[in-house]
């Protein structure tokens, strides 16, 4: 699969689908700041050439915090298994050049228009990477990525305190092994589901009091004797 492609293909389809800002006039976006996630996801792997593997889907999860309406942290584990691309070396006994990609990465989000339903982010990952292939001896080396992706509102409670997104995102992830530097594409969908303090009912204001009564009617007293008519 080209690569150029598989990043306008998913970040096309994740605008095009996206609702418009017209929806979400009362939005209470500071609700999602402060809040804990956790997001399971799947998706596709498009392996640096030099790995020998043909693309393939890869799996994992996230979990993390919305730390202000600018930012959010989170922890990424991932994993995947892929068939050798049918380019392997002669020598091939006692591997048959089929490997396993797995890492974990502390990834940072700069998310922009979080008060919309559609907030987009950027996002940079440090991390570390197992390439393991079948009969060989596994690697462990240092990755850094770059993607995109954004916060799709599917839920949220009325009172602030659930929400459930959904995150298509595309990534770049360089894979710093000694003597071989691999970039490997990458683009999944996740779905965060976030919980955290419900928000402050106002306090219900006391009713004004009621209004004096009206003064007592003046008797007629025609003669100015001080006694009423009657």
């Amino acid at each position: 699969m080209n690569k150029a492609l598989l990043f306008a293909a998913v970040g096309i389809a994740s605008f095009a689908a996206a609702p418009s800002h017209a929806d979400d006039v009362n939005r209470p976006w500071n609700d999602e700041v402060g809040q804990w996630f956790i997001m399971p996801f799947l998706g596709f792997t498009a392996p640096d050439n030099d790995r020998l593997l043909k693309d393939g889907p890869h799996y994992g999860a996230s979990i993390g915090k919305h730390l202000t309406d600018r930012w959010t942290l989170q922890v990424t584990g991932y994993g995947g298994d892929f068939d050798n691309d049918g380019k392997r070396p002669e020598w091939t006994w006692p591997a048959s050049f089929d490997g396993t990609l797995s890492g974990a990465s502390v990834d940072l989000l700069r998310v922009f228009k979080r008060d919309n339903k559609v907030s987009p982010y950027v996002l940079g990952a440090i991390g570390m990477q197992n390439s393991n292939y079948k009969g060989l001896q596994g690697d462990d080396s240092a990755t850094l990525a770059a993607g995109a992706g954004v916060m799709w509102d599917l839920y949220r409670k009325d009172d602030g305190s659930r929400t459930v997104q959904l995150r298509p995102e595309v990534r770049a992830r360089w894979n710093f092994q000694q003597g071989n530097d691999q970039l490997d594409t990458l683009a999944q969908v996740g779905l965060a589901f976030g919980w955290g303090a419900a928000r402050a009912t106002p306090a219900a204001e006391e009713p004004p009091p009621p209004p004096p009564p009206p003064p007592p009617a003046k008797c007629g007293d025609e003669d100015n004797d001080g006694v009423c008519n009657e």
